[in-house]
């Protein structure tokens, strides 16, 4: 980037601002009655000098190998973000462009995504990871993080590739470990079950080409097309770089959310997706993998996003067993117990006994629905799942059968069937 370089941004039809290349950095602009675009960039113009440069970078692949097949995808002229973020479709709301006017259908049309195209993709990424792009001009997407994927658009009965003016509405992550696709896809729906709110997701072929795909919680439909919605992750609304994503703590965490909303329910919903994170052992629950979605335009009010990005990780040889964020010293999930919670909560300034009992009452409901939500995987790897489950939850109180809300599901006790034991297990309610 150039000194003056200039990158404008566009919300759901409107201009809300100008980032600009200084000698040393990124400069960014509100436009006098824009909404805030993150919790690191207040509309006072008070963030971290970096914070600007920070937030578009938070907005790419993480990997140069991977920035750089993007480079030649979408046609940039170099790896910078004011290059690579031009009129394509990324997290969140935003929009980018150089020139003044907003990318449209007439000047990024859209393009058809044949199922051909789309299992070429898919076995792209699983030969090489950081193949999130194929030379394809309809493709201009961005998506963060580290991990091989990439994004579609659902339109009507047909998949079309996403651009500036056309959101995607779901993530293909296909597996480049064996069977990760069906333990995230596992995983998800163990979340949903025990009553978190969690985007759908499920295991689709392309022309024989398996992938995990997810559907889009920043995303809705309006009048029959996709319309983007406001997120960011932790490390965003923080205004840090995505290379510190592990370094973000539980008590950096809840401090964050402490002051996005006082009243304390936004962290008391996060100790709850920490304890889900924990109990399931995914242990590479880092501050990517949570986020924040605001409710109001003045970026005020805020609410924690679907779950997202949620697995067993210990369960592939080779892979870290400590945890992303540890926290009240403890290092590893089998360490955990409810005084880690509440001692937790209590340095952050939120109440103990609620943090001790949520944190119960996670464990206990992951237990008694892992069966359930594990019994389509094969039997070797659905037997790893609950031992590892079986040991992240060591320190915890012997599962109590909390009852949850009515989901439409019931809670069947362990019995004989055909002279063989059946697990205890949750299934849905019949409907009549």
């Amino acid at each position: 980037m150039r000194k003056g370089d200039r990158l404008n941004v566009w919300m759901n039809g409107s201009h809300v601002g100008v980032f600009t290349s200084l000698k040393r950095g990124v400069a960014f602009e509100y436009d006098w009655n824009a909404p805030r675009i993150s919790f690191s960039l207040p509309k006072d113009g008070e963030w971290r000098e970096d914070a600007p440069e920070n937030f578009l970078e938070n907005l790419l692949p993480e990997s140069g190998a991977a920035k750089y097949a993007m480079m030649q995808a979408v046609g940039a002229k170099s790896q910078e973000s004011f290059d690579l973020l031009e009129n394509v479709d990324s997290a969140g709301a935003l929009v980018f462009s150089r020139n003044d006017e907003m990318p449209t259908i007439a000047s990024v049309p859209p393009a058809e995504a044949t199922d051909d195209e789309i299992a070429t993709r898919i076995a792209a990424v699983k030969r090489t990871p950081d193949s999130w792009f194929v030379r394809n001009k309809g493709a201009r997407f961005s998506l963060a993080g580290a991990q091989g994927k990439f994004s579609l658009s659902r339109v009507g009965d047909e998949w079309v590739w996403p651009n500036g003016a056309v959101p995607s509405t779901h993530i293909l992550k296909p597996a480049g470990i064996y069977d990760a696709d069906e333990v995230e896809h596992a995983t998800m729906m163990l979340s949903k079950m025990i009553g978190i709110e969690t985007p759908e997701s499920d295991i689709q072929e392309f022309n024989g080409q398996q992938t995990y795909i997810v559907e889009r919680f920043d995303r809705r439909i309006e009048n029959g097309m996709p319309v983007r919605l406001p997120m960011e992750d932790m490390v965003q609304a923080l205004g840090l770089p995505s290379s510190e994503k592990y370094k973000v703590s539980a008590v950096d965490t809840l401090t964050t959310l402490r002051k996005m909303d006082p009243s304390g329910r936004l962290g008391e919903e996060w100790l709850r997706r920490l304890a889900f994170n924990v109990a399931v052992d995914n242990c590479d629950a880092h501050a990517r993998n949570y986020s924040v979605m605001p409710t109001s335009l003045d970026g005020e009010s805020w609410k924690l996003s679907p779950a997202y990005d949620v697995m067993t990780t210990t369960v592939w040889p080779g892979l870290t067993d400590k945890l992303a964020m540890p926290f009240s010293g403890a290092e590893h999930a089998s360490e955990v117990t409810p005084d880690h919670y509440a001692r937790l909560a209590d340095y952050c300034g939120f109440d103990p006994d609620t943090a001790r009992d949520e944190a119960i009452r996670i464990s206990d409901l992951v237990r008694l629905n892992a069966h359930t939500a594990y019994m389509d995987l094969d039997p070797e790897l659905q037997a790893k799942l609950l031992d590892k489950i079986r040991v992240a939850n060591s320190g915890m109180p012997s599962p109590q059968h909390f009852v949850l809300p009515d989901n439409g599901m019931v809670y069947v006790v362990s019995h004989d069937r055909d002279g063989h034991p059946v697990h205890d297990y949750w299934r849905r309610k019949p409907s009549r």
